[in-house]
């Protein structure tokens, strides 16, 4: 009797301990973000990241002001177990942005062994 209530507490549990498992995505970790206002001619952004695998690409997306779709750009950076990127979003005469727009943004990275993490948004002004 008390080993079916063992294997009825187990089973019980078995979904919890599924939910809290460590996923692919926890082998990525964004150790640091800035961004960096060079007005009226940029906006740099960076971030430095630590995998289990070699990081492999980085992306980060970008909601200008009152735009409804994002976009995106890619920062320089060598692959690596470490890595530090960054990405020059360019605010001169073909792409002006107003002083004091809101842009939200946020990371996407991926590493070799196909594990991906996102972070949660930013928004500065």
């Amino acid at each position: 009797m008390r080993h079916l209530a063992a294997i009825v507490v187990l089973v019980l549990l078995l979904p919890i301990a599924q939910l809290t498992a460590p996923s692919a995505e926890a082998a990525i970790s964004v150790v640091s973000e800035e961004t960096e206002s060079r007005f009226p001619s940029g906006l740099v952004f960076r971030v430095r990241a630590t995998a289990d695998q070699s990081i492999t690409d980085i992306q980060v997306n970008l909601i200008i002001g009152r735009e409804r779709v994002s976009s995106y750009g890619r920062p320089e950076f060598g692959p690596g177990r470490e890595v530090s990127a960054e990405y020059t979003l360019r605010t001169g005469a073909d792409r002006y942005i107003p002083p004091m727009s809101q842009i939200t943004y946020w990371y996407q990275l991926k590493d070799a062994g196909g594990a991906q993490m996102e972070t949660p948004r930013q928004t500065i002004r």
